[in-house]
């Protein structure tokens, strides 16, 4: 076995167990978090689910369709099912991810330094107008 194989056999097994690895770790989140939080949860985050189940489809189908030519006696080329198999564990391992930032998102690092700020988190600051110089401009302009 040269080099390049041991490499690529690593590469492939630490992918699958990266993905492996993150799907217990949110498993195991998603048992221990209270039920309102979970289901705000996935509610606020619902671009991520959409994003997790759009990356397991695709994965799922490649494979499937890999699969389903090789049962058909049409067996793809070499290239074409290591592709595929490539192509497969990357979407499982970022739906993956996905999954787990639902669980445990990403902290601002704004917010993280500085406090919380409106003008951190795109939001207008807007200051109060004192009532005495409101009615001091008005009467001005009169």
């Amino acid at each position: 076995m040269d080099l390049a194989t041991l490499a690529f056999e690593i590469g492939f097994e630490g992918a699958l167990g990266a993905a492996a690895l993150l799907l217990v770790l949110t498993f195991l989140s998603f048992l221990r978090m209270n039920r309102e939080v979970r289901r705000a949860r996935m509610y606020i985050m619902a671009d991520r689910v959409i994003r997790f189940l759009g990356a397991f489809t695709v994965g799922f189908a490649v494979i499937a369709t890999v699969f389903l030519f090789s049962i058909l006696s049409i067996p793809p080329p070499a290239l074409v099912s290591a592709a595929a198999i490539v192509l497969f564990i990357g979407a499982v391992l970022y739906g993956s991810a996905e999954l787990f930032l639902i669980v445990r998102p990403r902290k601002a690092a704004a917010s993280s330094r500085r406090g919380w700020t409106p003008a951190a988190h795109g939001r207008a600051e807007t200051k109060a107008i004192p009532q005495e110089s409101a009615e001091g401009e008005s009467d001005a302009a009169r």
